[in-house]
């Protein structure tokens, strides 16, 4: 009788596992789970990319007169004195 009982739970939790695994929350939804968290880990490598680049121009900024002369001149639109800016149609 105890051989029984032992068979019929030990079969219950085949079937449960089995159910768990192929069933629409199983293996199928961790393979959709995996193709998103490769796709997160892929797109925060290239924010921490985005990040070093800005790092270096802030610190370029900060410390090489140049580099702070050329984003005054370029993304600010600033002249030196005496200094004549002429701009043509298609210029950005």
């Amino acid at each position: 009788m105890k051989r029984v009982i032992a068979l019929v739970v030990l079969s219950i939790g085949l079937l449960a596992t089995a159910h768990f695994i192929a069933g629409k929350e199983g293996l199928q939804k961790l393979e959709l789970l995996r193709d998103a968290l490769e796709k997160r880990r892929a797109y925060n490598a290239k924010l921490k990319k985005d990040v070093m680049k800005l790092r270096r121009e802030i610190y370029n900024i900060q410390n090489d007169p140049r580099a702070l002369e050329k984003v005054a001149r370029e993304r600010l639109g600033m002249a030196r004195p005496n200094e004549l800016i002429f701009l043509f149609e298609g210029d950005k």
